[in-house]
C-alpha cells in the first residue's frame, strides 16, 4: 500500500488510486476504534504532552486508518516535551500558539474560539514569543506513527497553513480588521508562521 503512495507521489501511475482522509472526526474514530479519547486529547490541536494520553490517540488513528484501507496516514505535529497548556477559569484553555480553544463536547475535540484571544493589540502580537519548532519532542507523534505503520503504509506530517493559524491566533475579527489597517502586519505574521512551520 505504501509503495501506491510513493508511485503516485513520482507522477507514475500506480495499480490502483491510493486512499486516505485528511481527518476523522472522533465521534467516528472512536466507533472505529471501539475505545474513547480522553477530554485533554484531541485529533485536531494538541493540547497537552501527555505522552501516555498521545499514543492512545495516535494508536487510535492508526488502528482507523488500518481498519478504512487507507494507504496514506496523516500526523500532527507534537507538542514539546513537558509542554503544558494554560487552563483558563472558564474552562476554556490556552495553547502554545496563544489560541484560545474550547471543548465541543459534541465532537470531542478542543477548537480555536473565534472572538476570544490573547492579542489584543498589534504590539501584544510582536511581543508574543513564538513556539521553537525544534524543541524536543515535536516528532513523537510521527516517529511513534511510523513504528506502527511499518513499511506497510505511508505517513506524512499535516502543517497547519500559515493563513489559516494566523487568523485562529489574532481571531477573525481582528485579523480582518488589521488586514484593512495594518496590511503590512498581516503580511509578516504569515511570513513569521511560514518560518516557524518550514524552517530553513
Amino acid at each position: 500500500m505504501r509503495e501506491r503512495v510513493l508511485t503516485t507521489l513520482d507522477h507514475c501511475e500506480p495499480d490502483t488510486v491510493p486512499l486516505t482522509e485528511l481527518s476523522i472526526d472522533p465521534p467516528h474514530m472512536e466507533t472505529l476504534a471501539g475505545r474513547k479519547l480522553e477530554r485533554d486529547s484531541s485529533t485536531a490541536i494538541q493540547v497537552a504532552a501527555s505522552r501516555r494520553k498521545e499514543m492512545v490517540r495516535i494508536e487510535m488513528i492508526f488502528r482507523c486508518y488500518k481498519k478504512l484501507g487507507f494507504e496514506l496516514i496523516p500526523c500532527d505535529v507534537s507538542t514539546p516535551d513537558e509542554w503544558e497548556a494554560t487552563k483558563n477559569a472558564d474552562g476554556s484553555i490556552t495553547d502554545e500558539w496563544g489560541r484560545i480553544l474550547r471543548f465541543d463536547a459534541q465532537a470531542s475535540t478542543w477548537s480555536p474560539f473565534p472572538s476570544q484571544g490573547i492579542f489584543h493589540t498589534p504590539e501584544d502580537f510582536e511581543k508574543f514569543a513564538s513556539p521553537d519548532p525544534e524543541s524536543p519532542g515535536r516528532l513523537f507523534e510521527l516517529e511513534h506513527m511510523r513504528k506502527l505503520a511499518d513499511d506497510n503504509f505511508a505517513v506524512a506530517v499535516l502543517l497547519r497553513e500559515p493563513f489559516t493559524s494566523a487568523y485562529e491566533i489574532l481571531t477573525m475579527n481582528r485579523f480582518v480588521q488589521w488586514l484593512y489597517e495594518k496590511p503590512a502586519l498581516i503580511k509578516k505574521t504569515i511570513d513569521r508562521l511560514t518560518d516557524l512551520m518550514l524552517p530553513s
